[in-house]
């Protein structure tokens, strides 16, 4: 397979890494937390999970107390030596460099693949690359989180659109006043063709929508996901 190259492949080193958590922490982040502390309390003791990209090895914690055997795999050097330091006391885990598009396992030889905040860096051919590999390496299933897109309904748009003058004030002043990192390689995947391709294999065990927004004029639902699939 010809290795690809795309922007967040070499973003994660320096002070992207040391400062990775402390600029993401928010209502969004600790809702996300707590779905995955949840979905790894309820696999058996002493699972086998791949955990990838591990970043800055945010679930550690909740792998230790739930009695897990952990291998981390990261593109970044820096971000394996973060979660090294990261790392609870008493708890050993396995960290390895690799590509998430070519993983240097054997079939089926994890559990679990845990994956969160990265195929939406991933352009779509190498999205679903990345999803094969991971089906290939686990044994039972994955737990990933995404942002999919899919067409708006009436519905969605009352329960989901806040168009109240406070709502609107805030996030005019945001977009004036407030600076901050953008990055222009943020992929949405389509919600029908990653569930159609992913249930060709998997069954959807659990699904968590984290938050919700929806955009114009396309008139489209982008929701970010945590989603637990098991395998047929």
């Amino acid at each position: 397979m010809k290795e690809s190259s795309y922007e967040a492949k070499t973003r994660y080193s320096g002070d992207t890494v040391t400062e990775y958590e402390n600029k993401r922490k928010s209502k969004k982040w600790d809702a996300e937390q707590l779905v995955y502390k949840k979905i790894i309390s309820k696999l058996d003791k002493n699972t086998k999970i791949l955990d990838v990209p591990i970043g800055t090895g945010r679930f550690l914690t909740y792998y230790r107390d739930s009695g897990h055997k952990i291998t981390g795999v990261d593109i970044s050097e820096d971000m394996l030596d973060y979660a090294e330091k990261n790392c609870p006391e008493n708890f050993e885990i396995r960290l390895v460099k690799g590509d998430a598009e070519k993983l240097d396992f054997d079939d089926k030889s994890f559990d679990y693949v845990i994956s969160a905040r990265f195929l939406n860096w991933l352009p779509p051919e190498v999205f679903l690359n990345v999803l094969t590999e991971f089906s290939r390496v686990s044994k039972r299933g994955i737990i990933i989180q995404v942002r999919l897109i899919e067409r708006c309904s009436i519905s969605d748009f009352i329960k989901h659109v806040d168009i109240s003058y406070k709502t609107v004030k805030k996030k005019i002043i945001k977009k004036l006043f407030v600076k901050g990192k953008t990055y222009n390689d943020y992929y949405l995947h389509e919600y029908k063709s990653t569930m159609d391709f992913l249930s060709k294999e998997f069954r959807m065990k659990q699904i968590d929508a984290i938050d919700t927004r929806i955009t114009f004029p396309k008139f489209q639902k982008e929701t970010f996901y945590t989603i637990w699939w098991t395998k047929k």
